[in-house]
């Protein structure tokens, strides 16, 4: 069993982390690892907790368990919030806001393709949203006991369905193998489950994504997965004069 498993991008992401960097790598002659040229970006500080993400647009499914999972995902969202504006200061910048969009959704849509610049006011009113979804469900559950109609009351609340339901396809599909990080330079990121803090960010040349290597102690890593990383998704972190460095990965 692979202890670090990959999660692949589609072909329609359209990443591409190294630029026009070529890929350099070779075997250790004993075939033990690979060897590989890149740059190490950053590393990992922070960790939010492990996701506990479900949809709030399921409106056929209200019951006291569904409730109870929409409070754990309000909870993630939030302390996902909150680790950004820990970056800022205590309150999060419009840019610091628009690279937290894009980490928790990998920059994609439900399918894969890269998520349009609407999607930023979209996730604004999905939070906006959630903060008081649970409350409110719990509100038209008791009252659908009492009237027939009551579940009806809920569309009628619900103004941002569309868009809530795309953002929740993003959210569903990027973040059930990967955890929401702040960084040491200060970014956010989206790393694998299994990353931890000191783990470092990397792109390999050649790479449509950035990696998570771990250092193993003796020089060489291991292979924690592929990660997201806002503005080093296609090549900003790289140029020809770039200091490189070789991982040997074992």
């Amino acid at each position: 069993e692979n202890a670090y498993p990959f999660v692949r991008y589609s072909d329609r992401t359209k990443f591409n982390a190294s630029g026009d960097m070529a890929a350099i790598a070779w075997h250790s002659r004993n075939g033990q690892s690979l060897h590989v040229k890149g740059k190490a970006i950053d590393s990992i500080a922070v960790l939010v907790p492990e996701s506990r993400f479900s949809k709030a647009i399921a409106i056929f499914q209200i019951d006291q368990p569904k409730i109870e999972a929409l409070h754990a995902s309000c909870e993630w969202l939030q302390n996902c919030q909150n680790l950004a504006a820990s970056l800022d200061g205590g309150k999060a910048t419009p840019a610091r806001q628009e690279e937290l969009w894009r980490t928790m959704t990998c920059g994609l849509t439900g399918e894969g393709s890269p998520a349009p610049q609407r999607y930023s006011t979209y996730f604004k009113n999905y939070i906006e949203f959630m903060k008081t979804a649970p409350e409110r469900f719990a509100d038209y559950l008791e009252e659908s006991r009492t009237l027939p109609k009551g579940i009806q009351l809920l569309n009628d609340f619900i103004t941002h369905i569309e868009t809530h339901a795309v953002i929740e396809a993003s959210l569903n599909r990027w973040s059930s193998r990967r955890l929401v990080c702040a960084t040491n330079n200060g970014r956010l990121a989206r790393v694998p489950k299994r990353a931890q803090k000191g783990d470092i960010i990397c792109v390999l040349f050649g790479g449509e994504i950035p990696y998570v290597l771990r250092p193993r102690g003796d020089g060489s890593y291991a292979v924690v997965g592929e990660c997201y990383v806002h503005d080093v998704m296609h090549g900003e972190s790289l140029s020809h004069d770039t200091l490189s460095m070789v991982f040997e990965l074992k």
